[in-house]
């Protein structure tokens, strides 16, 4: 009985051993690991060349929260407008929690569509729990100055090998906005400069860079602000991109406003850099104005005064966070036709349906 006490705690002992090493190897691989479960016979719309490189037309892009873990939200707006989407955007902040780790399934889920996914990575500090990181609030002070001093190698090296053992193309659209002040990134935010912003974007990619991570483009994208200083050089960056949204008359002492009205400053300035531009979120409001005809100019203009613009991601979120507006293409029946008629010219690049 005692001899087979003691087999019995050696096997425990055993498998314990198993199931710590196990752990080591998942904490130091993330997710990455056994995640391309990808459908037999399925590719991605697109090469990673091609999106460096983009030919003339514009790839029509979405973002719908719930998507996608309910992809069905896009099949239903698809059947809408009678198009479908070549990109998808989703968001996802940077932290020690399950979902803040690199997600194979939901980039699969898009892929399987027919889509690239475009995954705005927010850099947040604040839901890290890993020993050692100042506490908070002091955490946020300078947050990018410890990004790029490596505070957080630990979190960035894991996601990056985990998005090269994935291998499919992924955009990242890394700390947006920028050059604004209402994220914790921002350039006036926290104590944080412009250089401040470089440093932290060059080490990021770097790090993805020499992990061996070239499936992963790189989009820097601004605000609809003076653009500021922030821009971290060409060999950095792949796509630049811009918020443009239409407010109308929602917030008080607002104007109506068109999208070329919004844009074309920024277009200017963006144009310079000669990468492709993604118009990374689009919408309008009705309040103040025509939505139906903003969405028509907005795309005719596309073709007519920005052929240097290679995406158009529509921001469909029915309620904005902050003021009553409905962003979406469904806010009425005469928004959903115009986006319809305009996507139909071939000038908007989409899967077929």
């Amino acid at each position: 009985m005692v001899f087979a006490w003691r087999t019995a705690k050696t096997l425990l002992f055993a498998a314990w051993l198993v199931a710590l090493w196990w752990g080591i190897r998942w904490g130091a691989e993330g997710v990455g690991r056994f995640v391309d479960n990808l459908p037999a016979g399925v590719t991605p719309v697109l090469t990673v060349d091609e999106l460096r490189k983009p030919g003339a037309g514009v790839g029509l892009g979405i973002y719908i929260p719930g998507v996608p873990e309910d992809m069905r939200l896009l099949d239903s707006l698809e059947e809408t407008v009678r198009r479908r989407f070549m990109m998808v955007s989703l968001y996802q902040p940077w932290g020690s929690k399950p979902e803040q780790q690199f997600g194979p399934r939901a980039l699969n889920r898009i892929l399987a569509h027919g889509a690239i996914p475009v995954l705005t990575w927010e850099p947040w500090v604040t839901d890290f729990t890993r020993p050692g990181l100042p506490p908070m609030p002091d955490r946020q002070f300078r947050n990018l100055r410890a990004i790029s001093s490596g505070q957080y190698d630990f979190y960035i090296e894991r996601w990056a090998r985990a998005a090269k053992s994935w291998g499919h193309p992924l955009m990242i659209r890394l700390g947006h906005e920028m050059n604004a002040s209402w994220y914790p990134w921002g350039e006036r935010a926290f104590g944080n400069t412009a250089e401040d912003y470089i440093a932290m974007w060059r080490h990021v990619v770097g790090i993805f860079r020499r992990t061996g991570a070239h499936n992963v483009l790189w989009v820097w994208s601004a605000a609809l602000v003076p653009l500021g200083d922030t821009y971290p050089g060409d060999d950095y960056v792949d796509w630049v991109g811009i918020t443009v949204l239409n407010f109308g008359t929602v917030p008080p002492g607002w104007k109506w406003h068109s999208f070329e009205d919004l844009f074309s400053s920024h277009y200017a300035e963006l144009k310079k850099t000669g990468k492709p531009i993604m118009i990374a979120e689009v919408a309008s409001a009705e309040e103040g104005g025509d939505k139906a005809g903003w969405i028509r100019d907005a795309m005719i203009s596309l073709r007519g005064s920005f052929p240097q613009v290679k995406a158009f991601m529509w921001f469909n979120v029915v309620q904005d966070r902050y003021w009553p507006i409905n962003w979406s293409l469904t806010s009425s029946q005469e928004a959903a036709s115009a986006f319809r008629r305009g996507a139909a010219d071939p000038y908007f690049k989409a899967p077929p349906r």
